[in-house]
């Protein structure tokens, strides 16, 4: 039981440091609930901080578990969700343990111990690994709902705030059935909140020199080679924020379809 001893040191603000040797016995030796009550340990242990090593060690050692097992462990952490770190624990876990890991997620979104900004990081992951699962709309509407009370809440930091209108505008673009309400909350706490109405103009700035840098070598070699449907999928979705340059490329290339 290496990890739970490691686990009673981080509770006694002692130093403790995680082995790769250690991982890879814990997940070889495992054999009923003690040997993954220890890897449950090893979860509440790992940060952002640690090794990289650890983490693919982790991921490997999962994959070798049987479903019924790594319930077990999601279903055990659910219970300490405000002491895991939530970046770590997305590094060691694949797309197909997202749905073994729901009640977890849930428990995670739903805590008034977890923040506000490690709950946006959680929800981030969701929109693309969960698909339109019934619980993936759960969590959209709590999400909101976080965002919205982010948003009216003078107090909230920079942080939080900018987080906040990145997931809204994430629901806007990808999840058609909120994409209303989400514009709602958008426009009525933040848009017209004169409190942010300087931190939303840095950060629709910062987006568009973002998507710029990141679009604008992309889209001039895939129209030097006249793939122009790639252009149109690279950038269509993002036709509000782009800049007028990119705007004017993205035109050009569905004007060269339609007269295909």
């Amino acid at each position: 039981m290496v990890f739970s001893e490691l686990y009673r040191k981080k509770l006694q603000n002692l130093s403790f440091e995680i082995w790769v040797k250690d991982v890879n016995r814990a997940f070889s030796e495992v054999s009923g609930e003690d040997g993954l009550s220890d890897i449950v340990y090893l979860f509440l242990l790992i940060d952002c901080d640690t090794d990289t090593a650890i983490f693919e060690k982790i991921r490997k050692g999962l994959g070798l578990l049987r479903d019924h097992q790594k319930n077990f462990i999601f279903d055990e952490l659910t219970d300490s969700v405000s002491e895991l770190d939530i970046e770590a624990f997305l590094n060691c876990v694949v797309r197909q343990d997202f749905v073994l890991a729901v009640g977890l997620f849930r428990n995670f979104l739903y805590s008034e111990k977890v923040s506000v900004i490690d709950k946006f990081i959680l929800y981030g992951e969701l929109v693309s690994e969960l698909d339109n699962a019934e619980c993936f709309y759960i969590f959209t509407n709590n999400i909101i709902d976080i965002a919205a009370s982010v948003l009216s809440n003078d107090l909230s930091v920079k942080g939080e705030v900018r987080f906040a209108v990145r997931i809204l505008k994430m629901i806007i673009r990808d999840v058609g059935k909120y994409k209303d309400e989400s514009q709602e909350v958008l426009d009525a706490l933040y848009v017209q909140n004169e409190v942010w109405k300087m931190y939303y103009e840095e950060e629709i700035s910062h987006r568009k020199k973002v998507l710029t840098e990141s679009f604008n070598l992309k889209v001039n070699n895939a129209i030097k080679i006249g793939d122009y449907e790639k252009v149109i999928k690279l950038i269509g979705p993002y036709e509000s924020e782009i800049s007028g340059l990119l705007k004017k490329k993205l035109m050009f290339c569905r004007k060269r379809l339609a007269n295909k």
